[in-house]
């Protein structure tokens, strides 16, 4: 048989009878033109996923039909030591589907190898932005006792949850005249002021605390635990969602506290909700991240609607400023944003050849990939891997754009990516200035909740208001922690008023003073300050992303 194999390609050689070239090219065209129909037209003639799979079809009936084809070459001889009975036409095939997959292979193997090259020169953009690449190196595990995210779970699956997580017909039972207990646990969390809750309320907020005492057990032994390690229990995600939850019950319980007068009680249930904050965002995605938002905003939104009996209490309200890390969100956000659009593509493209990579979509492991037809995932990895780290670069350079453009900015990269980008494109990333924004409003009712903290000390301490500018900063100085707070000590306005056009960001710590009982009337910057009252307001009536006015923010 070797004998046989020799004599088929040198003897037979490239000669005219044979046309190994001419099936040589065909496997060659065969992986060029449908990777660049796939990747660098079909995305942008349509975003319907129809057109690829019927472009798809296709190109593997012209495979089929090519195939066919190769019976109309000349015959060959075969060779003397050739297999009995494989005869003339059946060698002419097998020399033909040879040369063919031969040629099929080595140009698919060329253009891995050139995509290669493009993804490295993508990737070394990477760190010269100075952002990360991959994902962080994992520590050794907590063991449970030391670990919040073990007591976390733990408060998460307690018996009396079922009435609050949708499970079963627990979750559809009335509570005291509202449809369900997240009914009126929701109803009860939007009271703006503890002080405007009756009796009723209070009592059937009695009646719900003490139900879920075994969840206030497991949450309070988190926030004394303080270290988060989500890796080291098992079956973690998402719950981001049910962290959010707990946060909320702890919410209802603070508001209770400051009604019933118990306010260091109130200020221990507030850092504890912040702290559920700070152990969502553990989880080191992007859910996570505005979950950690969504409890910051809820969290502010307690605190300035008690600040007067805060105020009352001199120095403990003192105690939840180092919970309000408002500028720890934004780096959150930024390391969340590097691991979802750097981190996970790198992850899935690094370690693949082109092969490996149509074996994977076979696997059903691939952003391509389809649940119900794994066989074509199979022909479509092997047509389209060998662009895949030309498609992977192009989505780099393109993310790295958006890591590194401002909100309003992103769009304009988003276009550009549309004409010059891959089949990745396809996959459409989320819209992430959005996340960015609405991760600065909950980050700015946080700086607003510090700077009223803030006041509210002063006022305590020296018995009445900042009455200038530099009296408000010294007050924001007073109360700095420069080891914990590695940034301005003065609080800023973070929202840029992306969810409304042509209109002047507010971002800045700029400190404006106003006219006794002066509201903000136009879009300026930083904060507004009322000296004869103590209020504080956002300087600015732009819209955010609820339609509700900046100058808002802690008045709602």
């Amino acid at each position: 048989m070797a004998e046989g194999f020799r004599q088929l390609l040198w003897e037979n050689g490239w000669n005219w009878k044979g046309r190994a070239w001419r099936n040589a090219a065909k496997g060659a065209l065969l992986v060029t033109i449908p990777g660049f129909y796939i990747g660098k037209i079909l995305p942008w003639a349509s975003t319907h996923k129809a057109w690829f799979w019927i472009a798809t079809v296709l190109i593997w009936v012209g495979f089929f039909y090519l195939l066919k084809k190769v019976s109309g070459v000349a015959t060959l001889a075969p060779p003397p030591s050739a297999s009995p009975g494989l005869g003339s036409w059946g060698f002419s095939l097998f020399y033909a589907l040879f040369f063919f997959v031969g040629g099929y292979v080595f140009t698919g193997q060329i253009w891995w190898t050139l995509g290669s090259i493009a993804l490295d020169s993508a990737r070394s953009q990477i760190l010269e932005a100075g952002l990360q690449l991959g994902i962080p190196e994992k520590g050794p595990d907590l063991p449970h006792e030391q670990n919040a995210a073990y007591y976390l779970e733990q408060a998460s699956s307690a018996p009396s949850m079922a009435s609050l997580t949708w499970q079963g017909e627990a979750s559809k039972r009335p509570f005291g005249g509202y449809k369900s207990e997240y009914d009126f646990l929701l109803v009860f969390n939007n009271q703006t002021q503890a002080q405007n809750l009756r009796k009723p309320q209070l009592d059937l907020a009695k009646v719900f605390l003490t139900k879920h005492e075994d969840v206030f057990r497991w949450v309070d032994k988190a926030f004394e635990t303080k270290r988060v390690d989500w890796n080291a229990v098992e079956d973690t995600y998402p719950h981001g969602s049910n962290t959010l939850l707990l946060a909320r019950i702890v919410r209802c319980r603070a508001f209770f506290q400051f009604a019933k007068g118990d306010v260091e009680g109130a200020v221990r249930s507030i850092q504890t909700g912040l702290f559920l904050g700070e152990a969502a965002q553990k989880t080191n995605n992007l859910i996570g991240v505005m979950i950690e938002a969504a409890i910051l905003k809820e969290m502010s939104e307690t605190v300035c609607s008690n600040i007067l009996p805060l105020r009352k209490h001199g120095e403990v309200g003192k105690r939840i400023l180092p919970y309000l890390r408002a500028e720890r969100l934004q780096d959150d956000l930024n390391n969340a944003l590097e691991y979802e659009l750097l981190g996970r593509l790198d992850l899935w493209t690094s370690n693949y050849g082109w092969l490996q990579y149509a074996n994977t979509l076979k696997n059903g492991d691939s952003p391509f990939a389809s649940k119900d037809f794994k066989f074509w995932n199979f022909l479509v990895g092997i047509v389209y891997g060998p662009f895949l780290p030309f498609d992977a670069a192009t989505r780099i350079q393109f993310n790295i754009q958006v890591l590194k453009s401002h909100a309003k900015d992103q769009e304009m990269a988003w276009e550009k990516y549309t004409r010059k980008g891959w089949m990745l494109g396809l996959t459409a990333p989320p819209r992430f200035a959005q996340m960015e924004e609405k991760a600065r409003e909950s980050a700015t009712y946080g700086e607003l909740t510090r700077i009223r903290l803030q006041t509210a000390i002063y006022q305590y301490r020296k018995k009445h208001w900042p009455t200038t500018v530099q009296e408000l900063e010294k007050a924001c100085w007073d109360d700095w922690d420069p080891y914990s707070e590695p940034y301005s000590p003065i609080p800023s306005v973070r929202v840029t008023g992306a969810f409304v056009a042509n209109v002047k960001s507010p971002e800045g710590n700029q400190i404006t003073l106003a006219k006794k009982g002066e509201v903000p009337k136009t879009n300026g910057v930083g904060w507004l300050y009322d000296s004869n009252l103590g209020a504080i307001y956002v300087n600015s009536t732009v819209k955010d992303s609820k339609a509700i006015p900046y100058s808002f923010y802690g008045f709602e």
